[in-house]
């Protein structure tokens, strides 16, 4: 069970109807689908680019190999595909976890957490019993959505510095030459 952090503050309770709480509960949902929605499209554009990188260290592997005919003596070229092979290895396993399974919460309530005495006790108006376990619910579905973003931002995060990383590459690299060469 997650521990709830925001709750519904209402001044007079009894003005809000069934259809009231139907339609935020909905809006709701939508909400929460989309935060699930988002990290298939993170897990799916990380796997992309993972595929990306994993040519490279394969391309990159097999010129080293093919390069690679004296252990003894290493050029610029074999350098710098090495550190290559090493900076994108990093990144790779940086943003794996981007792939990795990831705990999101869903739609939907177990019944076990919605046949409670709370909301069936002789106390509570018949009337409103429905729009009681809406109002709960929709408590529960603003802190999925809160952890999911949270979930989200990480992975967002992850996947743009991995983006950011990627692309400076090549400019280091390149640096690193330079300097190679200068030092030859």
């Amino acid at each position: 069970m997650i521990t709830k952090t925001w709750s519904i503050q209402l001044s007079n309770e009894n003005n809000v109807t069934l259809d009231d709480v139907k339609f935020i509960f909905s809006q709701a949902e939508k909400r929460l689908d989309d935060t699930i929605k988002t990290g298939e499209s993170i897990a799916s554009k990380t796997t992309t680019l993972l595929t990306l990188m994993t040519g490279i260290i394969v391309g990159v592997s097999a010129y080293l190999i093919n390069k690679w005919t004296d252990f003894k003596t290493f050029d610029n070229k074999t350098i710098i595909a090495a550190v290559s092979i090493i900076y994108v290895f990093f990144v790779l396993v940086y943003m794996i976890r981007n792939v990795l399974p990831n705990h999101y919460y869903v739609a939907g309530s177990l019944p076990k957490d919605l046949f409670i005495d709370a909301f069936f006790k002789d106390d509570v108006d018949r009337k409103k019993q429905t729009t009681y376990i809406y109002m709960s619910e929709i408590e529960d579905y603003q802190l999925r959505i809160d952890k999911n973003w949270i979930t989200n931002d990480e992975r967002w995060s992850k996947y743009i510095t991995s983006v950011i990383a990627l692309l400076i590459m090549p400019f280091a690299l390149a640096i690193l030459y330079i300097i190679l060469e200068a030092t030859r």
